[in-house]
């Protein structure tokens, strides 16, 4: 059993990769000093982040060179875009044990927009509010993962809309489908896609109401 344990995506300068090497009870086994690694950058960002300074010696700058043993944990000093970590272990029968991993470095949020206009007038009971996220850089974007949206009353009309009507004692408002929705909380909405984008399809009785989205990606340190 062989194994590598690093991030598919993160937002920091560094990336730590680890492994472990098992050639089984009836395997030759293998010399650490053998172990071959290879960390590459597969796609670049053309106005990446530079990478800081102060990182320290122990993280080795990304140029494609083999490094062989291979220390355990290898660490890198990364900038944004894809890379490829290829990890080489032969055991003493000659047989090559092969495992590659794809990290993503991703160092900015995405941006959402709320495609519904905004209306002064009272809505119908029913509101279908769009939105569109996507997440950058291109190159190295690692996806939109949930989308959150706040809906709020507007001043006054938490107990009427602009008509005069209060908001209706059928129930609290919800999500088409979905949950009811909690007035001033965060919730998850929307359908997430490969393209990164969603949609909040809204049923509010009688309300008038203000709205706004966010998103997050996959990244994580």
């Amino acid at each position: 059993h062989n194994h590598v344990d690093a991030p598919s995506a993160t937002n920091s300068h560094t990336v730590e990769i680890s492994y472990e090497i098992d050639d089984g009870q009836t395997g030759s086994g293998y010399d650490s000093n053998m172990v071959v690694c290879t960390f590459s950058q597969q796609q670049k960002v053309p106005d990446a982040k530079p990478i800081p300074d102060n990182l320290g010696s122990d993280y080795k700058l990304v140029d494609g060179t083999a490094q062989q043993p291979c220390p355990n944990p290898a660490r890198y000093a990364v900038t944004e875009g894809r890379y490829s970590f290829r990890l080489e272990v032969p055991d003493r029968a000659g047989n090559v044990m092969e495992r590659d991993h794809m990290v993503v470095v991703d160092m900015r949020p995405p941006v959402s927009k709320v495609d519904t206009p905004v209306s002064d007038s009272a809505e119908p009971s029913e509101v279908t509010i769009t939105f569109t996220s996507r997440d950058f850089p291109e190159g190295s974007e690692s996806g939109v993962q949930v989308h959150r949206c706040l809906l709020q009353p507007e001043g006054a009309a938490a107990a009427s809309n602009g008509s005069g009507r209060r908001l209706s004692q059928d129930g609290p408002p919800r999500i088409a489908n979905g949950p009811e929705v909690t007035f001033g909380e965060w919730q998850e909405c929307g359908e997430r896609t490969a393209g990164g984008n969603g949609m909040h399809t809204g049923a509010l009785r009688d309300g008038s109401s203000s709205n706004s989205s966010s998103s997050s990606s996959s990244s994580s340190s």
